[in-house]
Order: structure tokens, then sequence, then C-alpha cells
């Protein structure tokens, strides 16, 4: 089973969106990213969210994109791709680590990682 483990929003304002999820819902912020477009914030599970700074996005564009924790990241995309899941791209090294994007029926990015491939 994957594990959900973070999520990306698509903001127009990633420090405005923060200041939001801080102050109504508790959230702390966990970083900045050195790119400056995004706030990375955590609730008290350790969930994270990425708050990041994009115009609205296009017909062909995810509007999220979820991040799930996997036992292989290779073994789960060879699976889903046999299941018929689109794929944005294969495994391959990220900004985010190792791994694949792939589309759910509605266009939003699905990442996959795993704790193999982060060290």
């Amino acid at each position: 089973m994957a594990d959900l483990d973070h999520l990306t929003l698509f903001v127009r304002d990633h420090q405005r969106a923060a200041r939001w999820y801080v102050e109504n819902l508790g959230f702390e912020v966990e970083f900045q990213a050195p790119d400056g477009a995004t706030t990375a914030l955590r609730d008290s599970k350790d969930f994270t969210i990425f708050l990041t700074n994009r115009p609205p996005a296009g017909e062909n564009e995810p509007r999220c994109v979820l991040y799930f924790k996997v036992p292989d990241v290779d073994d789960e995309y060879k699976r889903l791709l046999a299941n018929g899941v689109l794929a944005a791209h294969g495994p391959r090294e990220t900004p985010w680590g190792y791994g694949p994007e792939l589309r759910d029926p509605d266009g939003h990015g699905i990442r996959l990682w795993d704790a193999r491939s982060l060290k």
C-alpha cells in the first residue's frame, strides 16, 4: 500500500497562503525552498503541504501533486503502467527525489518515492 506523505498545492502567492494555513489551521513552517517560490508547511501529524507559486493551471497541467511513499519506486511504477496509469515521466532524479510522475484520471500529479532511493 502507498502512504500519502506530501501534497503540493499551486497557489498565486505562497507567502500569503502560508500565513493563512499557519494562522487559521495551526500549521508550522517547515522550510522555505531555495527556489523562492515554495513554502513547506507541516501539520501536527507530520504531513507536509508544499505551497508553490504558479499562475492558474492550464487544461493539461496538474492542479495539485500528491506524493506517495511506496516500498519500491521502480516496481510500483511498472505495476501502475501495467494497469494503464498514464505517466508524465518515468522514474528519474528530480528536485523532489528519485521517482516518476503519474496522472490520475482528472490530471492531478501523483509522485512516488521510497526510502531506498533517498539515500
